[in-house]
């Protein structure tokens, strides 16, 4: 008998161990400020909430493009134009691993010369522009032309535009708005004549 109560008395002093069967604490992990495409001039600001609090997990740390930054809190510039990921780890007490993540497109402006080049063919007038994507990409442009009767429009990929038929006023409004892949835009008008 004095065996068996020698048996039983580890067991008894790490019952707690035994019968207590802890709950893995629900942890979530919110981002606030995503921005999908920016500019290579912004400054980016990122911030993560982990609920129920820091204290319920054991470290936490962003990366964006693997440079890591152990913090909630993250202000950057980026000055180079890509694609970036950004990701945010919480990691709990028991080594289980959180993290949410998206990516970030980083572009430049579209640039536009300030001058506009006009040739007159046959009597057609014969546009020209320039303006390009420092990053490479190809731009789409929204050409409007004004006169005193009327407005002509039209969406191009070529920086040049004839219209095929003259004009008969003395006055012009001219306005390019190139557009890149991202969505950032350059504009560029011109007057002709007097009013």
């Amino acid at each position: 008998m004095p065996l068996l109560l020698f048996l039983l008395l580890p067991l008894v002093s790490c019952s707690d161990n035994l019968l207590y069967n802890e709950a893995t604490p629900h942890i979530s992990i919110e981002v606030q400020n995503r921005s999908d495409t920016i500019l290579t001039t912004d400054s980016v600001h990122f911030q993560a909430k982990i609920n129920p609090s820091t204290s319920s997990v054991k470290n936490f740390f962003w990366t964006v493009n693997s440079k890591k930054y152990p913090s909630l809190q993250v202000n950057t510039i980026f000055d180079t134009s890509g694609v970036y990921n950004a990701r945010f780890y919480a990691v709990d007490f028991l080594g289980d691993t959180l993290s949410t993540g998206f990516t970030i497109s980083v572009s430049n402006m579209p640039v536009c010369n300030s001058v506009f080049y006009l040739k007159f063919s046959h009597g057609s007038p014969i546009f020209k522009w320039d303006c390009y994507d420092i990053d490479g990409g190809s731009l789409t442009y929204d050409f409007t032309l004004k006169d005193k009767t009327r407005t002509f429009n039209k969406t191009l990929r070529e920086d040049s535009l004839q219209l095929g038929y003259a004009l008969h006023s003395d006055y012009w409004e001219v306005h390019i708005t190139a557009t890149n892949s991202y969505g950032f835009k350059a504009k560029l008008d011109s007057i002709w004549g007097t009013p």
